[in-house]
């Protein structure tokens, strides 16, 4: 009978096409699924890093700042939403970062590494490693990304083996490698 052929060929079809239709909302939730879980694990590493991902502005105010934030420096990421990151670098730090920012603006997509203090919510100055890139250009972020890494215990072990080296470990006076480098400065001063 042609008519049971065509309503078996036209039932057919339809389920070929509603089966296809499930399968692409199944395939299109798991993607959701996907990103979804991508999304809390990057949040969930954000979070506890021991780097603090900033983004900034052309005028250096903060647009982004990760929550690892609040227990490397002690702000909340509301609190410095918009502060002008040099408000927070030590006075004797500024001009060398502002100089150190003018020149990276100059170059789309550059990257480069910089020290300085920063102030902690505690009123304690920290000193910090940067990397920051110049992703102005890049449509999706429109800033200068600064990966900060709170280097300050780094930098006490290696000012005490800097003074180790330079004085008595029993009295503290200063030792015969520390004067020979003082007499090296005057004899070169001299000439």
């Amino acid at each position: 009978d042609p008519l049971g052929g065509l309503v078996v060929g036209t039932v057919a079809l339809t389920g070929m096409a509603v089966a296809r239709q499930i399968s692409a909302i199944r395939s299109a939730d798991r993607a959701h699924q996907t990103i979804r879980s991508n999304e809390i694990r990057f949040q969930s590493l954000a979070q506890r890093s021991s780097d603090v991902i900033t983004i900034l502005n052309r005028d250096l105010s903060i647009q982004f700042i990760s929550p690892s934030i609040s227990h490397v420096f002690g702000y909340t990421s509301d609190q410095l939403q918009g502060k002008k990151l040099t408000d927070l670098i030590h006075p004797d730090d500024q001009t060398r970062a502002i100089a150190f920012f003018t020149d990276l603006l100059r170059v789309p997509d550059a990257s480069a590494n910089i020290e300085w203090r920063l102030l902690r919510a505690d009123n304690t100055w920290r000193f910090v490693e940067n990397i920051c890139s110049n992703l102005m250009a890049e449509p999706t972020i429109e800033g200068i990304v600064l990966n900060s890494l709170d280097i300050t215990k780094r930098k006490e072990a290696e000012d005490k083996l800097q003074h180790d080296a330079f004085h008595d470990s029993l009295t503290g006076l200063p030792n015969r490698s520390l004067f020979k480098e003082y007499l090296k400065t005057a004899i070169s001063r001299s000439k």
